[in-house]
């Protein structure tokens, strides 16, 4: 016997799971592997390219891999509230270290000149 009803309820439901898992997938590949490994990767390569204070070159290096280690969050895990609050801290870290950038790009006074691009990626 056949069940037109059941049949178009179970094909949605089928169609609905596939697209959940596909979304799922996406979330992941978008959020960890793109948008963290992107700000993670450039802002270490940022803190190698400038000529500036030691700390300030270190640092954000550091805010460079704590971001890409932020990327374990996404994967889930028993583990992932601890990438969840390193992600947190991260972000924190590296909003204030580009409001320094900033500052120190718009040349205020004495703490604009400590910044330079190095000769080599110029």
């Amino acid at each position: 016997m056949y069940f037109p009803l059941a049949s178009l309820l179970k094909t949605r439901f089928l169609s609905v799971a596939k697209n959940a898992v596909w979304l799922d997938i996406l979330y992941v590949a978008g959020m960890a592997t793109g948008v963290f490994q992107a700000m993670g990767s450039w802002m270490m390569a940022l803190s190698f390219a400038i000529q500036g204070s030691k700390w300030f070159k270190t640092s954000g290096a550091v805010i460079g891999l704590l971001l890409i280690a932020s990327i374990l969050e996404h994967f889930g895990g028993p583990s992932a509230p601890i990438f969840a609050s390193l992600n947190v801290i991260a972000n924190v870290f590296w909003s204030i270290w580009m409001v320094i950038f900033a500052i120190q790009l718009l040349d205020f006074g004495k703490v604009g000149n400590r910044l330079a691009v190095s000769p080599a990626y110029s």
